[in-house]
């Protein structure tokens, strides 16, 4: 398991470096081959089996999917996919990081596939376990973003989607007022997702 492990953070690392240099397609095809370790390796059924090993390369595809770079079908079945296999592993592991990051990417699926009510219902799971202060330096650490606090923003085109504007504009608050102060200064990319949303329904 050890040089499994190993092996699959050498793809994973490589899938970032490409991805990076924005070649997608070569760091999809590293995430992938990372993906098609853990799915053909025996060990990797084992119970000791460090599942968290797996979590990146979920978020890894999942971003190059958003950069256009993996055909899918129409419904979105691969990326569906994706999203249930990241939140059943990460469910199965019990650490709130990787499951709220899971959660989050499985809000952002819904919604693209117009199904906004289903990832808002989503984002109320994310705010039972959802802890910035405890959470957002792992987070930070393990996807280079909060990716979990970024579900709050991308909410409010949710809400706005179902025309629900005090809705959104609470969220507004929520995440001026709770998530920016709380959130690393220096993360330049996290406080631009976070505030993003917020300054175009500000501005109208």
């Amino acid at each position: 398991p050890a040089e499994l492990e190993l092996l699959i953070k050498v793809y994973i690392a490589k899938g970032k470096a490409l991805c990076n240099l924005a070649k997608g397609r070569a760091g999809a095809e590293a995430y992938q081959s990372a993906l098609d370790i853990l799915h053909y390796t025996p060990c990797a059924f084992e119970q000791d089996f460090d599942r968290s090993v797996s979590f990146p390369i979920f978020s890894g595809l999942f971003l190059v999917l958003k950069m256009g770079v993996i055909e899918q079908n129409e419904g979105g079945s691969y990326e569906v996919g994706l999203c249930k296999q990241f939140v059943e592993q990460a469910r199965l592991n019990n650490d709130p990081v990787h499951y709220g990051r899971a959660l989050a990417m499985q809000g952002e699926t819904l919604a693209r596939l117009g199904k906004f009510e289903e990832a808002l219902d989503n984002l109320e799971t994310i705010k039972s376990i959802y802890d910035i202060e405890t959470q957002h330096v792992a987070i930070c650490k393990a996807y280079g973003s909060d990716r979990v606090g970024q579900a709050f923003s991308h909410s409010v085109n949710w809400n706005h989607a179902l025309g629900r504007t005090d809705a959104a504009l609470a969220t507004c608050k929520y995440i001026v007022e709770e998530i920016v102060p709380k959130s690393d200064p220096k993360n330049a990319h996290n406080t631009f997702c976070l505030l993003y949303s917020v300054i175009v329904t500000m501005k109208e």
